[in-house]
């Protein structure tokens, strides 16, 4: 339980374990003030840990401070050398919170590294190609990403709205 994890990394605040468990709660709890606070500290504990700069930039995002979400996800990145699902996560974590921040280039670069690792991730495919038709940006490009998305999910009411968009763009 959350409690007892809290108890853990009070007597040792060297306990990985327990610092990932609450942060995983955490997360699931979409506490993003008291994510962000954990994860600060975690990152204090454990600096060379990307999984808790992740944590960290999630945590900012979800409070929306993105500078500070964007420096936490490129240095949790730069840790990351050999974990590709985490690199996919900063990936996406990193252009949304470009986005917000509209640095649409930065953005754009980090979906389309994600789409390299992963090119039929439905998520990135729907959201990218919203986001370019918002910006009435490369439309041609969103059509071709929405129309792949609806290729693997054809039922999916959110993307069959995002192709609309893009149609009407």
């Amino acid at each position: 339980s959350e409690t007892a994890y809290l108890r853990v990394i009070e007597s040792n605040p060297g306990n990985y374990i327990a610092w990932q468990n609450l942060l995983f709660i955490q997360n699931t709890k979409l506490d993003f003030s008291k994510m962000f606070e954990l994860a600060d500290q975690s990152v204090k504990a454990f600096p060379n840990q990307p999984l808790f700069h992740l944590f960290r930039g999630i945590g900012a995002a979800g409070i929306e401070n993105y500078e500070v979400a964007v420096e936490a996800f490129k240095k949790g990145a730069r840790l990351n050398p050999n974990n590709p699902d985490l690199t996919k996560q900063f990936y996406i974590s990193l252009g949304d919170a470009y986005y917000r921040l509209e640095n649409y280039k930065e953005a754009f670069l980090n979906f389309d590294l994600l789409l390299l690792l992963e090119p039929d991730n439905v998520i990135v495919l729907n959201n990218y190609s919203y986001y370019l038709s918002v910006l009435n940006q490369d439309v041609n490009k969103a059509l071709v990403m929405i129309n792949k998305c609806i290729a693997i999910e054809p039922e999916n009411s959110t993307y069959l709205d995002t192709q609309a968009w893009v149609f009407y763009r």
